[in-house]
């Protein structure tokens, strides 16, 4: 028996907008047929909406929008906010202390709805992924001095540290050990496909507790919910989600716990929702 969906989530990043920079004709005609059948459409992604705006348009087929990796929550066709959460002083200082320490290459994203803009600190003359990114925003930035320049209230941190997992986890060690009320996340990076991005939330941010607030106030029960992801930051929104997929070249820790979605990559998502229902 087929099992009944009300709400999908899809990752935005290489799972819907693939390597090629673009959203298959497959994938773009199941949130059209999700749509007419009444089942809610959501981007759960680390974008801000500025970022996602620039490649999708205003009647994109999908309801919501959940954004900056669950910090905010937007309505899709109304452009109405539904949430939004932030880092406060305390958290903000004890992170760029320990950046600053470690001479961690990173920005920090004012808080929502400007979080498109960030100051930054760049240590490193040869992080090549971090000046892209830079480069990306440069009507958005400016650049922090010292210490004592970080703002007062931000949405996140991102610190990009190349290819090192153990960097990750040792930074990770001693941001944790302070008891701040931060979330860590790991992040592959979509400019180059290779670098570790560490991006830091409030404790409360996660694409799956947006995803629940979300239902709450839909009314949707979890066990009528789906999701698609292809990277780290995905996998507590896969965890929560009753029917989990993942994309072809997704992390082994993924792979090895939620259902590949047959076929090929560029319509994952339209092979995972027939996979479950009839449209």
């Amino acid at each position: 028996m087929k099992p009944l969906l009300s709400i999908v989530f899809t990752d935005f990043d290489g799972t819907l907008f693939t390597r090629e920079r673009k959203i298959s004709e497959p994938d773009y005609d199941i949130l059209v047929k999700l749509g007419k059948s009444g089942i809610t459409r959501v981007i759960a992604t680390g974008r801000s909406v500025y970022s996602i705006s620039k490649v999708i348009s205003d009647d994109f087929p999908v309801d919501y929008l959940i954004f900056s990796s669950g910090s905010g929550i937007l309505d899709w066709k109304n452009k109405i906010l539904l949430h939004s959460c932030h880092l406060y002083q305390k958290e903000i200082q004890e992170v760029g202390r320990i950046f600053f320490c470690y001479q961690v290459d990173f920005m920090i994203h004012d808080p929502i709805p400007e979080n498109h803009r960030f100051h930054y600190k760049q240590f490193s003359l040869n992080n090549h992924d971090f000046i892209k990114r830079c480069d990306i925003y440069r009507d958005y930035v400016s650049e922090l001095t010292d210490i004592s320049s970080l703002p007062d209230q931000a949405c996140q941190f991102v610190g990009i540290i190349d290819e090192n997992k153990d960097w990750f986890d040792f930074l990770s060690g001693k941001l944790l050990i302070n008891s701040l009320n931060i979330k860590l996340i790991r992040t592959t990076s979509p400019i180059n496909g290779r670098s570790i991005w560490m991006e830091v939330f409030p404790g409360n941010v996660s694409k799956a507790s947006a995803a629940a607030l979300l239902c709450e106030f839909l009314s949707i029960d979890q066990s009528r919910s789906m999701s698609i992801g292809n990277d780290y930051n995905d996998s507590d929104l896969l965890a929560w989600t009753a029917y989990s997929f993942v994309v072809e070249g997704s992390p082994d820790e993924l792979i090895t716990q939620y259902r590949m979605s047959d076929g090929e990559q560029n319509s994952a998502l339209a092979n995972a929702v027939n996979s479950l229902i009839v449209l």
